[in-house]
Order: structure tokens, then sequence, then C-alpha cells
């Protein structure tokens, strides 16, 4: 538990870097996102790469999906301070956001906005915390993780579901 504590500190702290670097300047095109320069594009590439990497060693891993997992919800978190809320409730309208396959690295995936990457990093992380909560239905970072994951995509029902279940284990 500790290791996924540090982990998801990790993560954290990547996420504020990327956060601090942000250039007004730069164009978005595939290979470079927006709110990233070159360097944070391909740290963040390479720490995807990484955590997919230990999930290939054991799919089923508790530690390996959430830790996953959140590093999807902490990018999609920080694509929701940019975006403008309109365009998001529409973008999730949009069902050809669910069809994006999951075997190919979010930063090779071309998006045209940052809605549409919100989109997508709250959906893989849903799904990576959906493995964890398979295995571990009590497991707390999972739960909350869904609970997050459904508030986000605004799927209501999911969200209360699993909000409730936090606010029971905090009672």
């Amino acid at each position: 538990m500790k290791k996924v504590l540090f982990l998801l500190v990790l993560i954290n702290i990547f996420a504020c870097t990327m956060e601090q670097e942000i250039s007004e300047d730069q164009k978005h095109d595939h290979k470079e996102r927006k709110d990233m320069n070159s360097e944070d594009f391909e740290m963040f590439k390479e720490k995807e790469k990484l955590l997919i990497s230990h999930l290939r060693t054991d799919s089923l891993s508790i530690e390996h999906n959430i830790n996953l997992a959140s590093y999807y919800h902490h990018l999609g978190l920080h694509n929701m301070k940019v975006i403008d809320g309109r365009v998001y409730e529409k973008a999730l309208k949009d069902n050809s956001l669910n069809q994006v396959p999951t075997d190919i690295l979010f930063f090779n995936i071309e998006l045209n906005t940052k809605e549409e990457e919100a989109i997508v990093l709250f959906r893989r992380a849903l799904n990576y915390f959906q493995v964890a909560y398979s295995q571990d239905s009590t497991n707390e970072m999972a739960i909350d993780g869904l609970a997050g994951c459904y508030y986000e995509l605004k799927e209501q029902e999911n969200y209360q579901k699993f909000q409730k279940k936090i606010d029971e284990i905090i009672k």
C-alpha cells in the first residue's frame, strides 16, 4: 500500500510539473500537446509506457491497474482546468470517443480538443479502476477512482453508487 501511495504522489508531482510549464505559443499537433513542451511530452509518454509495461507482467494487479488509472485520471483533471464546459458536454455525447483503441498509447492518439482528451483519459482511467475493483471490491482507491471517473463522465447513477460506498467507508 505504501508503494501505491508513493507512486500516486509521484504521478501527482509529474502532473504539477506539467501544469507549471504551460507554453501559450506552442502549436497543437498529434506529437506535442498544447500544454506541454517537448521534454514534458516525452516524459509523460515514457511514464505511460512504464506503467503499461508493469501491467503486462501482471494484468490483474490491483496496484498496477490503480497506478495507470490514477495517471490517466490526473491528466484528465489537468485538462478539465482549461476546457469549455459546454464543449465538454457536447463531446461526452460523441460515441466515437468510446471507440478509441485502448492498445494505443494515449500520447499517440490524435485528438482535436482538450475536451476530447479529457474524455478519453477518464474512460481509460475508468477501465483500469474497474479491473482493480473487480479484484478487490473493498479497495478504497479503486472505489474513489471509480466515483471520480463517473463524476467527470457525468454518469450520475454510477457516481452515486460509488460515492455511497465512499461515504460508508468514511463513517
